[in-house]
């Protein structure tokens, strides 16, 4: 399936470009990611950013990167869980200024992808057994299948490409053949502060 991305906006901030870019992340779905391009002379080493869960479904990919021309709303509730949990500073756009290209898209109900929150999730999770696949196991597709199409940007060096966040993504990129930054992982702060992890009980 091409990938077949389309650029709608930008927004130029100093060191580095930010794009909202549309693109094949399946042949079902067409997603909108956010991308963050240093300026000056390529390729450059990329980063895919994996959002976490946290029980917060009305933002994804605005967790890792600062979003542009969003509802206020967004904004704000961007800003709080980046305060909560990194520390005030997006780790996307931490990494652009040293020169990373980085990129993120939603887990199918997050953010644009739905915001469907627990009960989407768990409503998502059931269809899809019934389809023969996991929710899981179509997250860990769509995130290999957006690691593939970050290394084929042409601003991106291809050898130097990896992840933060799903410690699991590393088995899946190395089968690909991709070369992984390890080490960058100690860099990027961790959310550990109480109440950020919920739990939900239902009764079946």
């Amino acid at each position: 399936m091409p990938y077949d991305p389309v650029v709608i906006a930008e927004q130029d901030r100093g060191t580095y470009v930010a794009r909202k870019v549309v693109f094949n992340i399946t042949g079902d779905s067409r997603v909108l990611g956010l991308m963050l391009v240093p300026k000056g002379k390529g390729p450059f080493p990329a980063v895919l950013l994996l959002h976490d869960h946290g029980a917060r479904f009305d933002i994804g990919k605005e967790k890792v990167i600062q979003p542009f021309g969003v509802p206020d709303e967004r904004m704000e509730s961007a800003k709080e869980w980046v305060n909560l949990c990194y520390g005030g500073r997006w780790i996307g756009d931490e990494l652009a200024k040293k020169g990373y290209i980085c990129f993120a898209t939603d887990m199918l109900n997050w953010s644009d992808r739905g915001g469907g929150g627990y009960d989407g999730q768990q409503a998502l999770a059931g269809n899809l057994l019934h389809l023969g696949m996991s929710f899981a196991g179509l997250i860990a597709y769509e995130d290999l299948r957006s690691a593939e199409f970050l290394a084929t940007r042409p601003e991106v060096d291809d050898k130097r490409v990896s992840h933060v966040q799903n410690p699991c993504f590393f088995l899946m990129v190395d089968k690909m053949g991709f070369s992984l930054c390890l080490p960058l992982r100690k860099h990027i702060p961790r959310c550990e502060k109480s109440g950020n992890r919920k739990t939900q009980e239902k009764t079946l």
